[in-house]
């Protein structure tokens, strides 16, 4: 009995160790997570120029985890405010690192080289991706990547510009949509890359314009645990349009939470939308 009881109590302690142990790892990886989240808090613009050069604007941004591979990044160069919102492989960690590239190479093409077209954007940041993921087309290579939507706006005349990879504009006037739609190749290597193409736009005030990733359309839920699906989220979109931005933002935010219910989040989720 008694040599029973030390096995029992020497068990015991082995559970207690491997639990400690667990415990603190789960500290380690979480505090590693928070600083994580810190550091790409860092790359997503301040809503300053959003507020200085349209009407009204919202920022909805739901990260599936405590990082996000979606992410959106703004600048102005001259006259222009470049707008993009970007979905990249993955979510989580590895969502996170690309889409530390993909602000990263915004930043140089944009900013330093001094590109403002959007279908110009696009073809060079394609070619710095599949330069720095060393992509050459072979049987097997991981597919990573982003999809894009990048518009260029001159407040002073209205003039939008917008490109797209496999992610399209939406463009909402008097409660009545236009949807602009993209060319449908990645921000990676593909079988059969071609230009992307730039189409102008001319916007009137009041018009409100909508940039985002799937993860909102995507989203499990309802009785029958079905996608929320584009229909719906344009739904919503016209029905409450008459809001202010940052009401249209709240109400969307209401209506994915209930759509979701005890579900799992299925993606990471951003939207931005501008009046003009």
């Amino acid at each position: 009995i008694e040599a029973q009881r030390d096995e029992i109590e020497a068990q015991r302690d082995v559970v207690f160790k491997q639990k400690e142990q667990i415990e603190r790892s789960h500290l380690e990886i979480s505090a590693s997570m928070d600083y994580a989240m810190r550091l790409q808090d860092t790359i997503l613009p301040s809503p300053a120029l959003l507020e200085e050069k349209f009407s009204g604007h919202m920022i909805f941004y739901r990260p599936k985890q405590k990082v996000s591979g979606d992410f959106y990044w703004w600048t102005q160069k001259g006259p222009h405010v470049i707008l993009v919102v970007a979905d990249c492989t993955g979510h989580g960690v590895p969502g996170a690192f690309m889409s530390l590239l993909g602000a990263g190479l915004l930043k140089e093409i944009v900013n330093t080289e001094g590109i403002t077209q959007p279908g110009r954007i696009l073809d060079r940041l394609r070619d710095e991706v599949i330069a720095a993921l060393c992509q050459k087309g072979s049987v097997g290579e991981q597919k990573d990547g982003m999809e894009m939507a990048v518009i260029r706006i001159d407040p002073g005349t209205l003039m939008c510009q917008y490109a797209g990879a496999n992610s399209p504009l939406y463009q909402l006037r008097r409660s009545k949509f236009n949807i602009h739609k993209p060319n449908l190749m990645p921000i990676s290597w593909y079988e059969e890359m071609q230009p992307f193409d730039a189409k102008d736009i001319q916007l009137e005030a009041g018009d409100q314009l909508y940039l985002f990733s799937d993860g909102y359309a995507d989203q499990f839920g309802g009785e029958s645990r079905k996608k929320f699906k584009y229909k719906a989220f344009r739904q919503v979109l016209a029905e409450h349009a008459d809001l202010s931005m940052p009401r249209q933002q709240q109400v969307l935010s209401d209506t994915i939470r209930q759509w979701q219910g005890n579900n799992e989040q299925t993606d990471d989720m951003v939207i931005i939308g501008i009046r003009i």
